[in-house]
């Protein structure tokens, strides 16, 4: 059973960097943040691309509900949507706590 808390530590770490990633970068841009990098260069690109990196599941999970509130889109893709999101999650939370344990 320890091994189910571990990782639904992982994926509560991931989802909590994911949520302050994506409001901070809300806050210091003003504008809604989706996977858009059609005319960013130089340093704005790598910029925002470290920022999907870190704020994916989120932006992944919204696209996914607003597809399934508009379109009225199959349930499959919801499912397929939090599967995703979860282990995207997943990954980041293991990264975070990865340099956290060997920062400190």
């Amino acid at each position: 059973m320890t091994g189910f808390y571990v990782i639904m530590l992982c994926v509560l770490c991931g989802l909590v960097s994911a949520g302050i990633v994506k409001n901070t970068y809300q806050l210091i841009t003003a504008q809604e943040i989706d996977f858009n990098l059609e005319y960013e260069k130089g340093v704005n690109f790598w910029t925002r691309l470290l920022v999907y990196v870190f704020a994916g599941p989120l932006i992944i999970m919204k696209n996914a509900i607003e597809l399934r509130r508009s379109y009225n889109a199959a349930s499959i893709w919801m499912l397929l949507s939090a599967f995703i999101f979860l282990g995207w999650s997943f990954i980041i939370g293991l990264t975070v706590i990865g340099i956290l344990l060997a920062t400190f």
